[in-house]
């Protein structure tokens, strides 16, 4: 079985440092299998070192995506409230306008004005935070949505992983989705502009 697990050390590493170096103790003829760096060549003897490092990842994986979770619905809570603000600022701002303007009094104007370009910049600052840093475009609802199926598929590979026996065929296929998983976790944290560290 020869399997790309930088991914899942990276996530495990970052999860829970103790249960990657307690694989090495367990492991100390594959210990270069949980190192982050990409491993070549390995072809027998390793199915059961492949078997826990998934195992672990999952473990992480469901750590961590628990914890995306959390961070990305706080955050969209928070977009939603700003935005609300800012609504509620430029209905308040347009009704001050209109007696101002009426009114010829320069002071109202001003704050109008004020208040007004209050409510254009929370309004900016709510669609930058709804839109992480991404040349992609990619929203935090997408993110969310990303974030609740890994959730689903960590618990589906978890019971899986179970179900495989000894079957090193499916066992690869599912450690091969396991890294997968840990990379679209970290693909999530990255573009929801999130630093998940370990519970």
């Amino acid at each position: 079985m020869t399997v790309r697990t930088n991914s899942i050390v990276a996530l495990i590493a970052q999860s829970d440092p103790e249960a990657l170096e307690s694989l090495k103790r367990r492991f100390p003829k594959n210990a270069n299998l949980f190192d982050k760096g990409l491993e070549l060549g390995v072809t027998t003897g390793l199915a059961e070192a492949y078997v826990e490092l998934a195992q672990e990842g999952l473990k992480a994986a469901e750590q961590q995506t628990g914890m995306i979770l959390d961070a990305l619905a706080s955050k969209l809570r928070w977009v939603k409230k700003l935005k609300l603000v800012s609504s509620l600022i430029a209905a308040l701002s347009s009704l001050s306008l209109g007696s101002a303007v009426f009114a010829g009094n320069k002071v109202l104007q001003l704050c109008s004005a004020a208040v007004n370009f209050l409510a254009a910049a929370a309004t900016v600052y709510g669609q930058y935070l709804e839109e992480p840093f991404s040349a992609k475009g990619i929203a935090l609802t997408d993110l969310l949505e990303r974030a609740l199926k890994v959730d689903a598929d960590v618990r589906q590979t978890k019971l899986a992983l179970v179900e495989a026996g000894t079957d090193t065929t499916l066992q690869a296929v599912l450690v091969r989705h396991t890294a997968e998983i840990a990379s679209e976790i970290r693909y999530i944290s990255v573009f929801g502009g999130l630093r998940i560290q370990r519970s």
